[in-house]
């Protein structure tokens, strides 16, 4: 029994690890859309949400639809509002 709360709680922490890489990353790329495309980068964070260009269903850079829709909010939160 205890071998399997331990294993529960390293797959918690691998989760958790996760979550976290993943909104380094969100906050990296919203930081270099603004950097280099200002008032644009809402827009272009939206572009690459929407258009899956790959089989596997990722899109620019290899990330994820959801993970373009994270650095939108993150730009809303930035920029303070939808541009």
């Amino acid at each position: 029994m205890e071998i399997a709360a331990r294993a529960v709680g390293l797959a918690m922490f691998g989760w958790f690890r996760r979550r976290r890489e993943a909104a380094r990353l969100a906050q990296e790329d919203a930081d270099a859309l603004i950097r280099d495309h200002g008032d644009d980068a809402y827009r272009i964070a939206r572009t690459f949400e929407r258009d899956v260009v790959w089989r596997d269903g990722t899109t620019h850079q290899g990330r994820t639809p959801a993970h373009w829709r994270r650095v939108a909010r993150i730009l809303i939160a930035k920029m303070g509002r939808a541009r």
